[in-house]
C-alpha cells in the first residue's frame, strides 16, 4: 500500500535495503526487486540502489543485462510501435487502410477471474476496421518475444460501460483471439523484411478472413466471460486503466 503521506522517509528503498541485508544473510547470489517502467517516476528508485550490479531482462532475448546499456530502444511498446507503423505506412501505400491503436484492455487477463479467458493482450494493433465479418476483426500484431508479425481474427466478447473516444485507441470492446490466420517468419530490423511480411498479410487479409470467419463459427468459440459478473469486470477494468494502462512498458530487475 502506498500513502503520498509518507513519501519523505523512503519506505520502498529502506524496504529494498532490508530485503537485500536478509537475502546475504542466507548467502544468497541476487536478489530480485521487480520490476521498473520507463518514463513512470514511482519506480525510479530502484534504479538508485546497487546500480554497478544491477541488470534489466529485455523480453525479446531474455538475457539479463547491466542496467547501463538500457535505452528506449528496450521498451517493448516502443518496439511494437515503430514495426507496425512501418507496416502500416506500406499498406497505406497498397491502399489497405488500417489504424495504429493503443488497446485499453491488454492487461485485463491480469484480473483473477479472467485468467483463463485467453484474451487479447497486445497492447498495440493495427485495426482493420472495414475487414470486419460478423463482428469478427482481423488485426496485426508485432510480438517482441518472437520477433514475428500476427494476423489474428478476434472476436468481441464483452462492450464495456465506458469507451474511449480516441482514434489513437481502441476500447470498444474486451477481444479475444479467435484464430491466428498468418505469422511472419524471423525478420531483421531492414525494409524489406516488412514489405515481405506486408505483401503476406495483405494477401491473408484479402483471401483468408471470410474462409477464416468460417471455421471460426465451425469451432464454435466463445467466451468464457460470465454475463451476471460483467458489472464487476468493468470496475476493476475501469480501476485498471486509470492506474496502469497508459504506461510504456516494464522491465524485470534483479541484483
Amino acid at each position: 500500500m502506498y500513502d503520498p503521506s509518507y513519501k519523505k522517509y523512503s519506505l520502498g528503498k529502506y524496504l529494498i535495503y532490508q530485503k537485500i541485508n536478509y537475502c546475504k544473510q542466507l548467502n544468497l547470489r541476487y536478489f530480485y526487486p521487480g520490476y521498473f517502467v520507463p518514463g513512470y517516476s514511482f519506480f525510479d528508485y530502484k534504479l538508485a540502489i546497487g546500480k554497478p550490479a544491477l541488470q534489466f531482462l529485455p523480453i525479446n532475448s531474455q538475457h539479463w543485462l547491466p542496467i547501463e546499456l538500457f535505452t528506449p530502444a528496450f521498451i517493448p511498446v516502443r518496439m511494437m510501435q515503430e514495426k507496425l507503423s512501418l507496416v502500416q505506412n506500406i499498406l497505406t501505400n497498397d491502399g489497405l487502410d488500417s489504424r495504429l491503436v493503443r488497446y485499453e484492455y491488454f492487461d485485463a487477463n491480469l484480473i483473477p477471474e479472467l485468467r483463463e479467458a485467453a484474451l487479447f493482450d497486445f497492447p498495440v494493433m493495427l485495426f482493420f476496421p472495414q475487414q470486419s465479418v460478423d463482428g469478427i476483426n482481423p488485426v496485426v500484431v508485432f510480438d517482441v518475444r518472437d520477433e514475428q508479425f500476427h494476423v489474428l481474427n478476434c472476436q468481441p466478447v464483452w462492450k464495456p460501460d465506458h469507451i474511449t473516444h480516441d482514434v489513437a485507441s481502441y476500447s470498444t470492446y474486451l477481444i479475444k483471439p479467435a484464430l491466428e490466420i498468418y505469422a511472419s517468419d524471423q525478420g531483421g530490423e531492414h525494409r524489406h523484411y516488412c514489405c515481405f511480411a506486408t505483401d503476406a498479410i495483405t494477401t491473408t487479409l484479402f483471401l483468408n478472413a471470410v474462409a477464416s470467419v468460417s471455421l471460426i463459427k465451425i469451432l464454435n468459440l466463445r467466451s468464457d466471460l460470465r454475463i451476471n459478473r460483467l458489472g464487476e469486470f468493468n470496475k476493476q477494468i475501469l480501476h485498471r486503466r486509470r492506474n496502469f494502462l497508459t504506461l510504456p512498458g516494464n522491465f524485470e530487475l534483479k541484483r
